[in-house]
This record gives C-alpha cells, sequence and structure tokens, in this order.
C-alpha cells in the first residue's frame, strides 16, 4: 500500500448524479443546534442529528454521518461509490460533506490531529463555475471540472489546502472514510455556545 496514495478519475460523474446531490445541498429546513468544545456530536445535539448545515468562515458546509438514519447518507454513498477507486482506505465512509465555496473562500492548509481519524478523503467536483479555487495536495496542484474525481488517503500526514476561488462559487461533495473497528464514543462536552443549523432534508 502506498503511504501517500493520490488517484485522480476525469469526468467520471455523470450530470443526473450531480444534480441530485446539488438538489439534496439545496433543499432543507433549518433550526439552531449547539457545537460543542471537541466538535459537532451526535450525542448532544437534538433528535435528529446526523445531517447538519453550517458555516465555517465563508464556507457554507452540509454534513452528513454514518449515523444518519432518514436514508439521505446511504443514497449519496450509493450513488457515487463505484466511481471511487477501491482501496483498503477507501472502504467505510464515515461522514460526507457538500461544501460551497463562494467567491473569496478559501481551505486553510490542514495537517491535523483530527484528521487521524480517518484513512482518506475523496472529492468528486460538482460545478465548473469558478474561476481559482485549486485543490493543491503535497505541493501538487489539481485542476478539476465537475465530474471529476480525486482521493487521497492518510489525510493526517498530507498537506492539502485550496487558495481562494478569485470568481464564480465552488461545489465538491467531500467522503471521509474511516477504519470498520468501531470508534470510541465521545465524552459529552460543556457547550461552547457556538451555534450552527441543524438540517432536515424535506421529503
Amino acid at each position: 500500500m502506498n503511504p501517500f496514495e493520490i488517484h485522480i478519475s476525469r469526468d467520471l460523474v455523470d450530470q443526473t448524479i450531480i444534480e441530485g446531490i446539488t438538489d439534496i445541498f439545496d433543499k432543507q429546513e433549518t433550526e439552531e443546534v449547539v457545537h460543542t468544545d471537541k466538535g459537532i456530536y451526535s450525542t448532544v445535539i437534538g433528535e435528529s442529528n446526523s445531517i447538519l448545515k453550517y458555516n465555517d468562515g465563508d464556507r457554507e458546509i452540509l454534513l452528513c454521518q454514518s449515523t444518519d438514519d432518514s436514508g439521505v447518507f446511504l443514497k449519496v454513498v450509493d450513488w457515487v461509490k463505484e466511481f471511487i477507486h477501491p482501496t483498503e482506505d477507501f472502504d467505510k465512509v464515515d461522514e460526507w460533506r457538500i461544501i460551497s465555496y463562494p467567491q473569496g473562500s478559501t481551505q486553510n492548509w490542514s495537517k491535523e490531529d483530527d484528521d487521524s481519524l480517518f484513512t482518506g478523503i475523496a472529492i468528486i467536483e460538482l460545478c465548473n463555475d469558478y474561476k481559482g479555487g485549486n485543490l493543491i495536495v503535497d505541493n501538487n496542484t489539481i485542476v478539476m471540472e465537475e465530474g471529476d474525481v480525486i482521493q487521497f488517503n492518510n489525510p493526517s500526514q498530507r498537506h492539502y489546502g485550496m487558495p481562494p476561488v478569485m470568481d464564480g462559487e465552488r461545489l465538491v461533495l467531500e467522503l471521509w472514510y474511516s477504519p470498520f473497528e468501531d470508534e470510541p464514543e465521545e465524552e459529552i462536552q460543556e457547550s461552547s455556545g457556538k451555534v450552527y443549523q441543524k438540517v432536515q432534508i424535506k421529503s
């Protein structure tokens, strides 16, 4: 196994699936929830707690965890799993995120302990209507177009990020993979009072 794998597939995901994913991002009802000091955890966020929409700087993120029981998590995973290059680091999707990067937004360079929970990240490009904002992984600049898929393993050992979107809006789907072993339960932390939005997908 290559400890620093990057795999790129061009124009792989068809328009129907892209439109379906985009529709999920746009179709929601929201209410306020509270964020803990250690992150967003379903154990402390109300009744239907596996789908969240929140702002991180200028980015807008729709996050869906594998604990979701509405069917939305599995629907997206089933749509895209055939497009993921199979390796042992890309077996189990733990969560996925649809991320909107408007003009001027960026992704800070990451090499963080939080990523050590994950074995790999797959990113699917959902649009072409932007300039700038090209993904950089380990000093490799990757220009993506709608339908492209990139995946890389060991995110805790990689330097990756994105310079600002210069024009338009970039929209991507990220799938975050974890080992099959059960994760230990997170301790409930005292609230930091930071407010995000919980999402309920309309039927």
